[in-house]
């Protein structure tokens, strides 16, 4: 994949994890003083302190933390496409995905009509499948020999 579509591949998901930061993401916690979802990095701010204050009998606070981790490995998979590393790149993309998606069964209800969700986990998804259609580009063919590609 040439430099250019790598750039833009990463500024589009860069784009998306940070249009995530502002766009409602959760539900109000108190309804009664708030009727207003809250943005994306209210839900950061929450999955810190998920961590922070962690209780190991807490479901949520395992799931939410987990989901906390994509970020740092979104981070790390905008960083290894951005300088071509693609398997690297994939490999990272799929984790923070599923990171990502670990709290989807249990809070699908209150997030699927809000869009800061789906914007923070299309930029790890959209990194992994740059990624593996890269890697499928560049796989050689059984039989095909280095010498092959250096001519190219």
């Amino acid at each position: 994949m040439g430099k250019r579509r790598r750039i833009a591949i990463v500024a589009l998901s860069a784009a998306l994890y940070g249009a995530s930061f502002l766009l409602p993401t959760a539900p109000p916690f108190n309804p009664k003083l708030s009727s207003t979802p809250c943005p994306g990095y209210y839900a950061f701010e929450l999955g810190t302190r998920a961590l922070l204050d962690f209780v190991p009998a807490d479901i949520d606070c395992w799931l939410v933390g987990a989901a906390w981790f994509s970020n740092p490995a979104t981070w790390l998979t905008i960083i290894l496409v951005a300088i071509g590393r693609w398997r690297a790149g994939f490999i990272a993309g799929v984790l923070s995905l599923v990171l990502g998606l670990a709290v989807l069964p249990r809070y699908y209800l209150m997030i699927a009509g809000l869009p800061g969700y789906w914007a923070w986990i299309a930029s790890p998804t959209l990194l992994a499948a740059a990624g593996a259609l890269e890697l499928t580009r560049t796989m050689r063919r059984p039989g095909e020999s280095l010498a092959w590609e250096i001519t190219k």
